[in-house]
């Protein structure tokens, strides 16, 4: 046999799973874009007497936003439920990140009255790690 053959798959999906129970999870299969947003560690703030002094945002690391089609009306649910709570977001990169949505936003699909589309920010709390 040829023993150098591997196979990849290629897909559009994310997985986001509740932080406290794994198995607690949705998989949006349509996400169509994901824009990633590296936060400044540090800010320099200015104080009296013209002084600045570095002040670090502790723990934020990166905002993913992540724009979903046809979202069920299950799914929605249960994004709306987890809102503020801490989550696992996978993608299809093989990106990991732990954080939290704080206030996911959907619209409903003309002609598809029973999906919508949504808008996630995903606030990333932690380092992200690629899998192989």
């Amino acid at each position: 046999g040829d023993g150098g053959l591997m196979a990849t798959v290629t897909t559009d999906d994310v997985w986001i799973h509740d932080a406290a129970d794994l198995d607690d999870y949705i998989r949006l299969d349509h996400a169509v874009a994901i824009s990633h947003t590296p936060s400044a560690r540090a800010t320099r703030r200015r104080y009296a007497g013209g002084r600045t002094r570095s002040v670090t945002r502790v723990g934020v690391v990166s905002d993913l936003t992540v724009q979903a089609e046809f979202v069920t009306l299950e799914q929605e649910q249960w994004l709306e439920s987890k809102a503020g709570r801490r989550l696992v977001l996978r993608d299809m990169r093989g990106r990991i990140v732990w954080g939290m949505i704080p206030d996911p936003s959907f619209a409903e699909m003309g002609g598809h009255l029973t999906y919508s589309t949504c808008s996630l920010k995903f606030t990333g709390l932690t380092g992200t790690a690629e899998v192989p």
